[in-house]
Parts: C-alpha cells; sequence; structure tokens
C-alpha cells in the first residue's frame, strides 16, 4: 500500500479539525493505492474553489496490458516493462 499526502499550503496543517476546509481549498490532498492479486486500485480525495473530488481507479491485472497498450497509441508513451 502506498499512501501519499501533499500540501499546497501548510496554513491549516496544524489544525486537524479543518483538515475538510484545507481539502476543499485545494490545500490538501490524499492519494493511496493498493494491489489485491487480480486488480491495482487508487483512490484520490482532493479539492478546489470549495469543492471536494473522490476519484476511484481500477484496473485489473489480466487486462492492464491492453490498458497500457492504448494509451501508447494514443500518447505516443510507452511504458516501463
Amino acid at each position: 500500500m502506498i499512501d501519499r499526502i501533499r500540501w499546497e499550503s501548510e496554513f491549516l496543517k496544524s489544525k486537524t479539525q479543518y483538515w475538510g476546509l484545507a481539502i476543499s481549498m485545494g490545500s490538501l490532498s490524499y492519494i493511496s493505492s493498493w494491489e489485491t492479486n487480480n486488480s491495482e486500485i487508487t483512490l484520490m480525495l482532493s479539492g478546489d474553489n470549495f469543492e471536494i473530488n473522490c476519484v476511484i481507479g481500477y484496473v485489473s491485472k489480466k487486462f492492464k496490458h491492453l490498458i497500457e497498450k492504448e494509451i501508447d497509441k494514443k500518447t505516443g508513451m510507452t511504458f516501463n516493462k
């Protein structure tokens, strides 16, 4: 499991009761990634302009190569294998 916390502005960092506000302002964001036997999952919590976004990404390990191939084709970028 990988957890990342990013502070754009540390103004509210010491005031845990305001971390929700910090997220909505775009000052604080969280990203967490983990794997199961069959999948890779990423969760991102962020915000901007007082709107909070929660995004979940799921990739089946069985079909990951197809996604990478499509991204390679569309962007010209190659994934490290």
